[in-house]
């Protein structure tokens, strides 16, 4: 079993040219001193990217049971990263198929059924559908789940 990183020191050789947090960040309750860490690891010229789930509004029991602490907001991601190092590049929405379902299924109806049938109409549905009104708005639509792609602030 291999020890978490904790600090610069755990980390071996190089810095990175990249941190990549894919439906992580809004699980670790201390987001802030996550995203300082991935600034020390980062070499100069280096990128954090996120995929984190947006609207706090949305949040729902079942954001709880997943062990979500959050979800975030244009402003609180803009915030998060800029407070520990980092200047957002780019932030777009994604997945606004899938937000009236989310609200509807998980917050009005209370839902925490994540397997089965709704993830088989959310995989060969709505993600694609949703996938092309992001081509075609490029992320402007809104959406439940936010991507941004941050770098070391100068």
């Amino acid at each position: 079993m291999t020890k978490p990183c904790t600090t610069t020191t755990d980390v071996p050789g190089d810095l990175f040219d990249a941190v990549v947090y894919i439906n992580v960040l809004e699980h670790i309750e201390h987001d802030g001193a996550e995203l300082a860490l991935a600034t020390s690891l980062l070499r100069p010229g280096g990128r954090v990217l996120i995929v984190v789930p947006a609207h706090q509004w949305l949040y729902a029991k079942v954001d709880r049971l997943t062990g979500h602490f959050r979800r975030y907001s244009k402003k609180s991601l803009l915030a998060v990263t800029r407070d520990n190092g980092l200047r957002i590049e780019s932030m777009r929405y994604f997945d606004s198929v899938g937000l009236v379902p989310y609200l509807v299924l998980y917050k009005w109806l209370r839902s925490t059924a994540t397997t089965g049938t709704n993830a088989t109409i959310y995989s060969r549905v709505i993600m694609p559908i949703s996938y092309l009104i992001y081509r075609i708005f490029r992320g402007r639509v809104i959406g439940k789940n936010l991507i941004a792609v941050a770098a070391i602030a100068s």
